[in-house]
């Protein structure tokens, strides 16, 4: 195996330190020593390391700086604020119909909008920017 190269591994065992991998085509047993998210595997070939991803990648609160970004694909049902306005934080934004559902964007901050990127009946993807907000002279 190339020390550089990037392979799909698939665990098909684990017993204390013994541990049975399918790595692309090829089964393969070696000892592993699990460190945080590290594996050090140890086999008649050698020792690679392998890096354990999260199953479920943590999403950035905050969206895009400044900005409040679509949490799923929806259609934009209410717009509540104008550019201009100076809204408080928890203020409602806008109302998006995701899933037969109404999901309530809020504020997350003091601010004024100096941006709406959308309007009544606009459909939008997941992580779309919405609105933008500029932080208030006090914040």
């Amino acid at each position: 195996m190339s020390e550089d190269a990037e392979y799909r591994v698939v665990v098909h065992s684990r017993e204390e330190r013994l541990i049975s991998l399918q790595i692309d085509n090829s089964r393969l047993s070696f000892t592993v020593t699990l460190r945080g998210d590290k594996w050090l595997i140890h086999g008649p070939g050698g020792q690679i390391e392998l890096i354990e991803l999260p199953r479920f990648p943590e999403r950035d609160p905050g969206g895009v700086s400044g900005g409040l970004t679509a949490p799923m694909p929806g259609k934009v049902i209410a717009t509540c604020v104008s550019v201009g306005d100076q809204i408080e934080a928890g203020k409602l934004l806008l109302i998006l119909e995701a899933m037969k559902m109404e999901h309530r964007i809020t504020a997350p901050a003091d601010g004024v909008v100096s941006e709406l990127r959308v309007q009544e009946g606009d459909q939008v993807a997941n992580g779309e920017l919405l609105i933008v907000l500029s932080e208030t002279e006090e914040s």
